[in-house]
């Protein structure tokens, strides 16, 4: 009995912290954090009946299109409304993107006039595949407020992440306090950095237009630098294993897509020499044979843009400066206009 009693002082003395830190999550903090989701924030735009043309990708995608000018350009040529919602967000997979989609469904009952155009940064989209990880380590918290209970269980059952990982995403889903307390880790390991480094902002860089999670201060251009450096020395090392297209995301979200009335289109974005040598290491045949079979079979374009820029024009050597941005986008306005023309005529 003893022990029964020493138990549940155990749990009473662990649960009243849990519970009050809940609650000043909730009450001091609040839930801007999900509301403000990408996907989520869209809500009055997805409701509308107004044609959309919606970029999915990574912040490749967020800083390499100026959705503004496009939506100008597009709704003046076509003689009506397009509204360009741009997706793309730093650190995202393309999970994420479908269950983000898939939420975004709800809101407006089915994807009649929408065109996704979706980011194949090395000639296909980001190869997610359904048994492999759904999120990066670096930001768990872009998928938690897009599952739901049964998506959760399916992560459980079929995803190869790490149990501890599969936890937090779970509790982080409903406890703002786990979001919280995970961004706090995050913070406290990047300290050393923050206090012992300093951060030159290069004289003849030109600003990245700063969207999808994108900063444009000098540390955040440096630290992708870096990142990208990084990564190529170990992609050297170890390159990646050919991906399971029969197990890809893409398969799913195409078909999500074609049974709910949308149009899906492929895009490559502006990419830096450094950042396509990184990509080349994904490229295996089997997969790319795949992929393109798979497009010829369901129909789908990818747009032809040229992406040639001088790698002094990507600050960071990941994301196109912002008056590149806008060439890019005009390139990309041409390319788009005979299929909005055709699409949303229908």
């Amino acid at each position: 009995m003893n022990m029964y009693k020493f138990l549940g002082k155990i749990l009473i003395f662990l649960l009243v912290p849990a519970l009050l830190l809940e609650l000043v999550s909730r009450t001091v903090v609040g839930k801007d954090w999900y509301e403000n989701h990408f996907y989520l924030a869209a809500k009055k735009e997805l409701q509308s009946q107004t044609a959309l043309l919606i970029f999915v990708g990574s912040s490749r995608t967020a800083t390499a299109i100026d959705s503004e000018y496009l939506s100008e350009r597009l709704s003046r040529d076509l003689n009506q409304k397009i509204l360009v919602l741009n997706m793309g967000q730093g650190y995202s997979t393309l999970t994420e993107h479908y269950f983000g989609i898939k939420r975004a469904l709800a809101y407006r009952g089915s994807f009649k006039n929408v065109i996704f155009v979706v980011e194949a940064a090395h000639g296909f989209p980001l190869m997610n595949e359904w048994h492999g990880s759904w999120v990066l380590e670096e930001a768990p918290q872009i998928i938690m407020p897009v599952l739901n209970s049964k998506e959760i269980f399916e992560m459980w059952k079929i995803s190869s992440m790490d149990p501890g990982l599969k936890t937090l995403i779970s509790s982080g889903r409903y406890l703002l306090s786990a979001r919280y307390f995970h961004r706090f880790r995050r913070l406290i390991q990047a300290l050393p950095e923050q206090i012992f480094a300093r951060y030159r902002q290069e004289h003849d860089s030109v600003g990245i237009r700063e969207a999808g999670g994108v900063s444009n201060s000098a540390r955040a251009l440096f630290l992708t630098r870096e990142t990208v450096k990084s990564q190529f020395e170990l992609l050297k090392k170890h390159p990646q294993s050919c991906p399971d297209f029969a197990d890809s995301v893409f398969i799913s979200l195409t078909d999500l897509l074609k049974a709910n009335e949308a149009e899906l289109l492929t895009y490559v974005p502006p990419q830096s020499s450094l950042d396509i040598q990184n990509l080349s290491y994904y490229r295996c045949s089997d997969f790319k044979n795949a992929f393109e079979a798979f497009c010829r079979k369901k129909s789908l374009k990818q747009l032809s843009v040229p992406t040639s820029f001088p790698d002094r024009d990507f600050p960071d050597l990941l994301h196109l400066n912002k008056p590149n941005s806008l060439i890019f986008t005009k390139t990309l306005a041409d390319e788009l206009l005979p299929v909005c023309r055709s699409y949303f005529s229908q």
